[in-house]
């Protein structure tokens, strides 16, 4: 409602499962103290996968992480941003797809 803004990339592209990739999260208006984001598998619980990101600049946070196989040739993720604040946690949801080769 305040005009902040969250953005979420990850790469290399395709995002494949079993191989490192690089998150990056941007923040506009908000000052978050930690950045994690939340990687749930939209149709199958592939257990906690949730990295830390580490501030590079002021509202710039990256970090990797290697997403786990379902034995699957594609899968639907939802990627949750979380954001704790002196105001308190926000949360911003993104979904991705990977690929198993």
């Amino acid at each position: 409602p305040n005009g902040a803004r969250v953005s979420l990339s990850i790469e290399p592209r395709p995002i494949r499962v079993l191989k490192p990739v690089h998150i990056r999260v941007q923040t506009q208006g908000i000052d978050a103290q930690t950045v994690q984001v939340d990687f749930r598998g939209v149709d199958m619980n592939m257990g906690y996968n949730r990295p830390q990101l580490k501030a590079v600049a002021a509202g710039d946070y990256t970090g990797t992480w290697v997403l786990g196989s379902c034995g699957l040739e594609r899968m639907m993720w939802e990627a949750t941003v979380l954001l704790e604040t002196a105001e308190g946690k926000l949360a911003a949801p993104f979904r991705l797809e990977t690929f198993d080769q």
